[in-house]
């Protein structure tokens, strides 16, 4: 049997710990937000310009989150601005702190305009109990009864749960663009 080690090579043997980066490239550090969920990060980017940070990605609108944010800024880029935030794609691990990055910070979002009305929609659509769809889809799933009946009572889990508030503008990226950030000194 092959394994993993053998077809896959990973560049470092642990990802950083919460609060913490790893440069990977020059200028280009890695960075992993713990997550309250069965996945339990997700891994998210600060590239260093002369003068200011762009990040790629931010994390869930969660305490654990935010104070690792504000350490790795404090710890290794207090002279420098977060200018820009580059969003991959609209789930709420990688979208949830957008809106505190802009209450806080004066930052430029780029997004794909899909991602980013998906997103927009997701916030607003807000649920207080399960819909008859999602019940239909649980007994058509085999779902054991008394987990059924304990989600049929309980609200379920929104896509505004995780997501700080929503900002409104955004920069659209179009396959192809390019988004260039000042070279490190």
């Amino acid at each position: 049997m092959i394994q993993r080690s053998e077809v896959i090579k990973f560049p470092y043997t642990s990802p950083p710990m919460p609060g913490a980066i790893k440069e990977i490239s020059d200028g280009v550090y890695w960075a992993q937000m713990r997550l309250p969920m069965l996945i339990d990060h997700v891994n998210v980017y600060v590239l260093e310009g002369i003068s200011d940070l762009t990040i790629i990605d931010t994390g869930l609108n969660v305490q654990a989150c935010k104070s690792a944010w504000l350490e790795i800024i404090k710890n290794n880029f207090s002279t420098k601005p977060v200018k820009k935030i580059v969003i991959t794609h609209h789930h709420p691990d990688h979208i949830g702190l957008l809106g505190w990055f802009c209450e806080n910070f004066d930052v430029q979002v780029f997004a794909s305009r899909t991602s980013w009305l998906l997103a927009r929609m997701l916030y607003f659509d807000e649920q207080n109990q399960p819909s008859s769809r999602s019940k239909d889809f649980w007994i058509k799933a085999g779902m054991d009864k008394k987990i059924f009946e304990k989600k049929c009572a309980a609200r379920p889990f929104n896509f505004s749960d995780g997501v700080s508030e929503f900002p409104v503008g955004f920069t659209a990226l179009n396959q192809g663009d390019e988004i260039y950030f000042s070279e490190k000194k």
